[in-house]
């Protein structure tokens, strides 16, 4: 928590430095599946991944790219009962890597969806008595793709699960 504390107050005032350079994405997302796996089969959740071939480099900060993606790999599964399946897809369209999260797990109300890129924001489902976590991680992950040049979605059922997609250009702006 005070991690993200720290960045969250460094990315809004102005003051979190990227490291941009080129490397190899599906390495990236390997390495964060691989973190991920453990954790699901703690929970019996099946992780599948779909890594489009040819997805290549891509100019980015590799800390803060893997920071998003277990943020996201680690939500799903945090939501997500056991026995159900989360997800990772990566493919490459119009100039941009496509990477999805998604997951079979509690979703989010469509009147809530807006409210969890809001920093301290959690929201509750019919599924859950309370919200978990602090509600810092999906406000740093939307700033850290934007920092990116890039723009991050969800698309959500109550009950059905929920799909983040985020959509980075190959180049820097």
């Amino acid at each position: 928590m005070v991690n993200d504390l720290l960045d969250l107050t460094k990315i809004e005032a102005g003051k979190l430095k990227m490291q941009k350079q080129p490397f190899d994405l599906p390495s990236l997302l390997e390495d964060s599946i691989t973190l991920t796996k453990s954790m699901a089969t703690e929970k019996s959740i099946q992780v599948n991944p779909e890594i489009q071939p040819g997805l290549g480099i891509i100019d980015a900060d590799k800390v803060r790219l893997k920071q998003i993606l277990y943020n996201l790999l680690s939500n799903a599964v945090k939501f997500s009962e056991s026995g159900k399946r989360i997800g990772l897809r990566a493919y490459h369209q119009d100039g941009c890597a496509i990477i999805e999260v998604w997951d079979e797990g509690r979703g989010i109300d469509t009147k809530d969806v807006g409210e969890i890129f809001h920093s301290f924001q959690q929201v509750e489902s019919s599924m859950s008595s309370k919200p978990e976590g602090t509600g810092l991680g999906m406000a740093i992950a939307k700033r850290l793709v934007e920092m990116h040049g890039g723009q991050i979605a969800v698309e959500s059922r109550l009950g059905v699960g929920s799909t983040f997609r985020i959509n980075l250009p190959y180049i820097s702006r």
